[in-house]
């Protein structure tokens, strides 16, 4: 498989987990997912793997695209699956509901531009 095809499938992973933690998001508050352990473990999980395929997306398209927090992408995904007691539940709020949507657009974007 070409590294643009990876690519592709990568970026198509990416929105469905985005798409996955903002329908979870409208169902809690910030309040209630501080109170839930259950909460905090799916978006930390969900967002571990956005840094998983981050990681996947080839070097060439990081470069491309080097406005991105790639590096800190990748590693929440390291904490989240090798410090999981570092886990800040405020920054993982923050991300999902701040940071998310820069990157799901980009992602949405190639997809186009790469199926057209």
């Amino acid at each position: 498989m070409l590294a643009e095809d990876r690519d592709l499938a990568y970026l198509q992973t990416i929105v469905l987990l985005a798409e996955r933690i903002k329908t979870h998001l409208d169902k809690v508050t910030v309040a209630q997912f501080m109170d839930s352990y259950d909460d905090i473990d799916l978006l930390s999980y969900r967002l571990s793997m956005v840094g998983e395929y981050a990681n996947k997306l080839s070097a060439s398209f990081r470069a491309s695209h080097d406005h991105m927090p790639w590096i800190a992408m990748i590693g929440l995904r390291n904490i989240v699956a090798h410090e999981y007691a570092r886990v800040d539940p405020s920054r993982i709020w923050a991300t999902a509901t701040n940071e998310l949507a820069a990157l799901e657009k980009l992602c949405r974007d190639q997809i186009e531009l790469r199926e057209s």
